[in-house]
C-alpha cells in the first residue's frame, strides 16, 4: 500500500499547490476592504493518520470500499460529503484497491464543473499491485461559491489501457447558504434640528455578512407622511423604495436628505378648539422614518428581515413640565348663555376638574349652576348638581351627586359614598342619600352597604345591600344583590348576578310585602381554538322586582372567528321580551319584543376596511309585528398624509309587516356616509322605506313610501391671526312624508389668548317649510282636527356666547414644589464659569435634564418651567462642531430654587494616533493592495464617553475637556486572525497640554504554511 507520487511528481505537485496556496491566501486577503472582514485561509493538508506508512499485502478492511467479489478493483473516499466554504480549496482522497492477483494499470478521469481547475494530469498512468492500495489526491479549486444550497457531485471514473472502465466512485460538495446583513444609520439612530432648520443628512449603510450573493429590498415609510425623503442633490425621491445585491460580505452606504415641513399650512387639519394655544413656543415634534430591509421573496415564514428607526426631533427653546409653579388644584371653567335674542335665554355655568395628587391618590370634582330667569333666588344652588371625589389604593371617598349603584334601587339626589380596603381582600362600602338634596324638605332616602372578597385573581364575589324609602309614592324598597365572578386558566370568564327585592306600599296594605327577584350570567373566552372568542350574556327580572313598573328577559351574544390574515368574522344576536306595567295596579299596559341579528365579514386591506354583512330584525311594539331582514356592506379608509378620512355604509332588504290585512314585502334602503378631507366634513344620510313600526304605518295605510334626507357639512376656518378661529356647519333635512323641507346655519367665532381664555360668539338660523296635505288629505278626521293644507313656513334667528379658561387654584399652606430654571450656554474663555460680556453664546445646543429637553436660541438662552423640584439627570451637547470645545458641567443637577443655570463651553486637548497593523511578510503577498483601516472605533471613557472613527489609514483625532480617560480600541473587529498588543489604555489630560498622541498595535497571527 503506497501513495502513487513519483519524486518528480511530488515535486511538481507540490511546489504547484503551494504557489496555488499562496495565491489563494493573498487574494483572500486582498479581497477583503477593511480589517473588518474574516477572511477564509484555510490551506490544503492531508492528515497522516489516514495514510499508511509502510505497506502490506493485505487489505485489512475493504467494507468501507464500493466493489464486490467480481470487481477488479475496490475504490472509496476519504470524505464522502464535503461543505464547501469560500476561499477553500476542495482536497479528498481516492483509494483504490487491487481485488485481483495481477498488476493493475489504469488512468483516471474526474468528472467536475468546467468552470473549476484539477490539479493532475488526466492522461497519468497508475499502477497498483496485486491485493494492495494506492491514494491519490484528489484537488479541486473552485472558480467561486455556488449560490444557494446546492449539491455538487464529483465523479471518478478508472479506465484501464483499453480505455474500457473498470471501477468508478463519487463523493459530493454541499454549499450552505447563509443570509444575513448588518446595518446601521450614521450619524446615529437619533437627529435634532437646530434652530429654523427642516433636513438633516443621514447615511443608511448595510453589509452583507452572509456567504453568497444576496438581493436586499429596501422600503421606507412613516407613520403621519411628514417626511420627505430627497438625494443629495435635493431632488424628492418620490419612490425610494428599490431592490440591489451585494456580495458576500461587500457593503454599500445610501446617503439621503430628510426634510419635514416647518408647517403644513393653515387649514390642513383640524384644531382642536378646547385647548387651542396660539403662539405655543413649548412644542416638542418628533418625526419617525422607519426603514426596513428584507429579501424581496421575504413572505415566508422565518424570512431575514431587519427594520431600523430614525428619529427627527424638533425641540424646543422652552418648555413646561407642570402647568403651574406651585401646589394647585385645577379648575375648569366655562360660561355658555344661549338664546340671548329669545325670551327664554338660558345661561349655565359648568365647573370641573382632576387633580393626580401623587401615584396612587387622585381627586376628581364638578359642579353646575343653570340659570333661566332674571331675578334672584337661591334654587339654583340647591338644585344644581356638585361632586367631590377622593381615590387611592384603599379607600374612596365621595360626596355630592352619587349613586348607590345597587340593582333595583333608584337611588338619585345627594349624599355620600366611601368604601375601605383592608386585609389584602376584603372592600367594605356604604352609602346615604337624601332627594333632592342635603338639606330642606326630603322626597325620599336611600342607603346601603357593599362588601368585596377577593379570593384570587380566579374567583371574587361581591354582595349588595340597600332601602329605599320613598315619601312622596309612601313606600319603600329592599334589594339584596350577591355577584359571584371567576375564570378558568386566565381563559374562560364567568360572572353571575342573583338580586332579591322586598317592597311594601303603605297606601295599599301596609303588612303585605312583595317580592321580586331577577338573575342573570355572563361567559366570555377569547382562547376557544385559539381563533374564535365568544361572549353570551343573558338577565331576566320578574313584574314584582323593584318598583314593579316591568318584567323583562333579554339576552344577548357575540362571536368573532379569526379565518386568516385578510378575513374574520362576527355574529351578534340580541334578544329582549318586555311587558310594562301600572306600578300601583300591576295592570299590563303593552309588550314589546325585538330580537336583532347581524352576520359581518370584515377584511383590511391597504386600500381600506371592507365589511359585507346580512342582518334579520323582529320588532314587536303595541301589537305591531316586523320581520326586517336584508344585505349590508360598509367601506372604509382613512389616509393619514392628505388627511382624508372617508366611510360609507348600505343596507338593503324587505320589510313585512304581520299584523295587517294584506302582508307584503316593502323595500327599505339605508345609506349613511362621512368624508373628511384636511378640514371639511361632509356626512350625509338616506332613508328610503320602513325601518320602525311609525313609518311602515304610514306607507301602508297612506300609501307613502318614506323618505328622508340629511346632510351636514362641517368646517373649521383658521385665520392668518392665530388667535381666531372661525367653525361653521349647514345642515339641510327632508322628509317626504311631511314633504318637510328644513334649513339651518350654525356658525361660531373662538378668540383664543395666549394665557388660555377663549371666547366665542355663536349665531344660528333655522328655516323650516312643511306641506301636511298628503296625510291629512286621506283621512276627513283628521282633516277637520289640522287645517293645515296649505304649505307652512318658519324661520328663527339667535345667538349665543361662552367663557372658557383654566385656572389653578393654589393650595394654601403647603410649601411650593416646583421651580422654573433659566439655561445660558456660552464660550468659557477665561474659565470662570461664569458668562462675562465679551465672552459669546451658544446656540443649538441640546440641554437634557430628566427626561426634558430644550435648545438654546441664538442667545444661547433655554427655559423649563415648572419642574418639580427633584435631582435630575443632566446633559448638554452642541449641535454645531465647536473645534474642541465641551460643555463643563455635572453629570446631575438638583433643583432647590428657581435660578439661571450656566452652561460654559471649556477648550478641550486634542488627542490623536494611529492604529498600526503588523502583517505576516510571505513575499507573494507584498504585492497585494493596502488594507482599510477605516472606521475602527476609538473610543476614552472617565465617566462620559467620547467616540471617534479612524481613517483609510488607521488615523485618528478629536478633542476631549482635561480628566482622566482611559483609551480604547473596538477589539470585536479583530475576529480569529489578528491580536492586540495593548489596549485599555490610561491617559491624562491638562491645561497645559496642547496635544497627546496614542497608538494601538495589532498583531496578525503567525501561520505555518506546509
Amino acid at each position: 500500500m503506497r501513495i502513487y507520487l513519483t519524486i518528480e511528481s511530488l515535486f511538481n505537485k507540490t511546489a504547484l499547490l503551494l504557489l496555488i496556496i499562496a495565491v489563494s491566501v493573498v487574494n483572500s486577503f486582498a479581497q477583503q476592504d477593511s480589517i473588518l472582514g474574516t477572511p477564509v485561509d484555510t490551506l490544503l493538508s492531508i492528515d497522516s493518520t489516514t495514510v499508511p506508512t509502510t505497506n502490506t499485502n493485505t487489505l485489512t478492511d475493504t467494507t468501507t470500499l464500493k466493489g464486490d467479489e467480481n470487481s477488479p478493483l475496490f475504490t472509496g473516499f476519504n470524505y464522502q460529503e464535503i461543505e464547501l466554504k469560500k476561499g477553500e480549496i476542495i482536497s479528498n482522497l481516492l483509494k483504490v484497491y487491487n481485488n485481483t492477483s495481477e498488476e493493475m494499470k489504469f488512468k483516471l478521469d474526474i468528472v467536475h464543473p468546467g468552470t473549476w481547475s484539477y490539479i493532475t494530469q488526466s492522461e497519468e498512468l497508475y499502477v497498483v499491485s496485486p491485493n494492495d492500495t494506492i491514494f491519490i489526491p484528489i484537488i479541486l479549486i473552485p472558480d467561486k461559491l455556488i449560490n444557494g444550497n446546492t449539491e455538487v457531485m464529483i465523479n471518478a471514473f478508472i479506465i484501464d489501457e483499453n480505455n474500457q472502465q473498470i471501477g468508478d466512485n463519487y463523493f459530493s460538495i454541499k454549499t450552505q447558504k447563509k443570509i444575513s446583513w448588518d446595518v446601521n444609520i450614521e450619524p446615529s439612530n437619533k437627529f435634532y434640528f437646530k434652530n429654523d432648520e427642516t433636513s438633516k443628512r443621514f447615511t443608511y449603510s448595510i453589509e452583507n455578512t452572509g456567504n453568497y450573493k444576496q438581493d436586499i429590498f429596501i422600503n421606507y415609510r412613516t407613520l403621519k407622511g411628514d417626511i420627505t425623503l430627497l438625494d443629495t442633490n435635493n431632488n424628492i425621491l418620490l419612490n425610494p423604495n428599490f431592490t440591489f445585491n451585494l456580495d458576500s460580505w461587500e457593503d454599500t452606504s445610501l446617503t439621503y436628505i430628510a426634510s419635514v415641513s416647518k408647517d403644513r399650512g393653515r387649514n390642513f387639519k383640524k384644531i382642536s378648539t378646547l385647548n387651542y394655544l396660539p403662539n405655543s413656543s413649548f412644542e416638542y415634534k418628533k418625526y419617525s422614518l422607519y426603514i426596513n430591509s428584507s429579501e424581496p421573496k421575504g413572505l415566508e415564514v422565518g424570512s431575514f428581515k431587519k427594520g431600523n428607526k430614525v428619529d427627527f426631533i424638533k425641540l424646543p427653546n422652552q418648555t413646561k413640565v407642570r402647568d403651574y409653579g406651585y401646589p394647585y388644584l385645577p379648575l375648569n371653567v366655562e360660561l355658555t348663555a344661549q338664546n340671548l335674542l329669545d325670551a327664554n335665554s338660558y345661561m349655565s355655568i359648568d365647573m370641573r376638574g382632576f387633580k393626580q395628587l401623587n401615584e396612587k391618590a387622585s381627586i376628581s370634582y364638578f359642579s353646575q349652576i343653570n340659570y333661566s330667569t332674571n331675578y334672584y333666588t337661591n334654587n339654583y344652588l340647591k338644585n344644581s348638581p356638585w361632586y367631590i371625589g377622593y381615590f387611592d389604593d384603599n379607600k374612596t371617598i365621595e360626596v355630592g351627586n352619587v349613586s348607590g349603584n345597587i340593582i333595583g334601587l333608584s337611588s338619585y339626589g345627594k349624599g355620600i359614598k366611601a368604601s375601605y380596603a383592608y386585609l389584602e381582600k376584603h372592600k367594605t362600602g356604604g352609602f346615604a342619600i337624601k332627594s333632592p338634596g342635603l338639606f330642606g324638605p326630603t322626597r325620599s332616602t336611600s342607603y346601603g352597604m357593599f362588601h368585596t372578597y377577593v379570593h384570587n385573581e380566579y374567583f371574587k364575589i361581591t354582595g349588595k345591600a340597600g332601602r329605599q324609602e320613598n315619601y312622596k309614592a309612601n313606600n319603600n324598597l329592599n334589594s339584596f344583590s350577591i355577584e359571584p365572578s371567576f375564570n378558568i386558566n386566565k381563559k374562560h370568564y364567568f360572572s353571575t348576578i342573583g338580586a332579591l327585592t322586598r317592597r311594601e306600599n303603605y297606601y295599599i296594605d301596609s303588612s303585605a310585602s312583595i317580592y321580586g327577584f331577577l338573575v342573570g350570567g355572563n361567559y366570555n373566552s377569547q382562547y376557544l381554538n385559539k381563533k374564535l372568542k365568544f361572549n353570551i350574556s343573558s338577565r331576566y327580572n320578574n313584574k314584582e322586582f323593584s318598583n314593579g313598573s316591568y318584567s323583562r328577559f333579554n339576552a344577548n351574544h357575540r362571536s368573532s372567528y379569526y379565518i386568516n390574515s385578510k378575513w374574520d368574522v362576527y355574529l351578534a344576536n340580541y334578544y329582549q321580551n318586555t311587558t310594562l306595567y301600572n306600578s300601583s295596579t300591576s295592570q299590563e299596559l303593552f309588550k314589546q319584543e325585538l330580537l336583532s341579528n347581524t352576520l359581518v365579514f370584515n377584511s383590511q386591506t391597504k386600500r381600506g376596511t371592507y365589511q359585507p354583512g346580512a342582518f334579520y330584525y323582529y320588532r314587536d311594539y303595541l301589537s305591531s309585528r316586523i320581520h326586517n331582514r336584508g344585505l349590508s356592506f360598509r367601506y372604509s379608509t382613512f389616509n393619514f398624509t392628505h388627511n382624508l378620512l372617508a366611510t360609507a355604509y348600505f343596507r338593503a332588504g324587505y320589510a313585512v309587516p304581520i299584523d295587517v290585512e294584506e302582508p307584503k314585502n316593502y323595500f327599505n334602503l339605508q345609506f349613511t356616509s362621512l368624508l373628511r378631507y384636511r378640514i371639511w366634513s361632509l356626512t350625509s344620510l338616506y332613508y328610503y322605506g320602513s325601518f320602525s313600526n311609525t313609518t311602515i304605518q304610514t306607507q301602508v295605510y297612506n300609501s307613502i313610501t318614506p323618505q328622508n334626507v340629511r346632510l351636514s357639512l362641517q368646517h373649521q376656518y383658521q385665520l392668518k391671526n392665530k388667535h381666531f378661529i372661525l367653525e361653521s356647519n349647514l345642515v339641510y333635512n327632508y322628509n317626504n312624508v311631511f314633504s318637510n323641507h328644513f334649513i339651518g346655519l350654525y356658525p361660531e367665532m373662538f378668540f383664543y389668548t395666549n394665557n388660555g381664555w377663549r371666547f366665542s360668539l355663536r349665531a344660528y338660523y333655522n328655516f323650516r317649510s312643511s306641506y301636511y296635505g298628503n296625510v291629512y288629505a286621506d283621512d276627513p278626521l283628521l282633516a277637520s282636527i289640522n287645517n293645515e293644507t296649505s304649505r307652512s313656513y318658519n324661520q328663527n334667528t339667535n345667538l349665543g356666547v361662552t367663557i372658557r379658561k383654566e385656572f389653578g387654584i393654589p393650595i394654601p399652606f403647603i410649601k411650593k414644589t416646583s421651580a422654573s430654571l433659566d439655561f445660558v450656554s456660552f464660550y468659557d474663555i477665561n474659565g470662570n464659569g461664569e458668562k462675562d460680556n465679551d465672552e459669546p453664546a451658544i446656540e443649538n445646543v441640546v440641554i437634557r435634564l430628566g427626561a426634558k429637553e430644550v435648545i438654546s436660541n441664538k442667545k444661547g438662552e433655554a427655559a423649563i418651567k415648572n419642574i418639580p423640584m427633584e435631582t435630575y439627570d443632566f446633559t448638554a451637547f452642541a449641535l454645531d462642531d465647536l473645534q474642541g470645545w465641551f460643555p463643563n458641567t455635572d453629570d446631575s443637577l438638583q433643583i432647590v430654587v428657581s435660578n439661571t443655570t450656566y452652561i460654559p463651553f471649556v477648550r478641550g486637548v486634542k488627542v490623536y494616533g494611529d492604529v498600526v497593523l503588523d502583517r505576516q511578510k510571505i513575499a507573494i503577498a507584498d504585492t497585494s493592495k493596502p488594507f482599510d483601516l477605516s472606521r475602527i472605533k476609538i473610543t476614552a471613557v472617565n465617566g462620559k464617553i467620547y467616540n471617534t472613527l479612524t481613517d483609510v489609514n488607521g488615523r485618528f483625532e478629536f478633542y476631549m475637556p482635561n480628566g482622566d480617560y482611559i483609551m480604547t480600541m473596538d477589539e470585536t473587529i479583530l475576529g480569529d486572525k489578528y491580536t492586540i498588543t495593548r489596549n485599555n489604555i490610561p491617559m491624562t489630560l491638562t491645561n497645559k497640554q496642547d496635544g497627546v498622541y496614542i497608538s494601538f498595535y495589532i498583531i496578525e497571527k503567525r501561520k505555518k504554511v506546509i
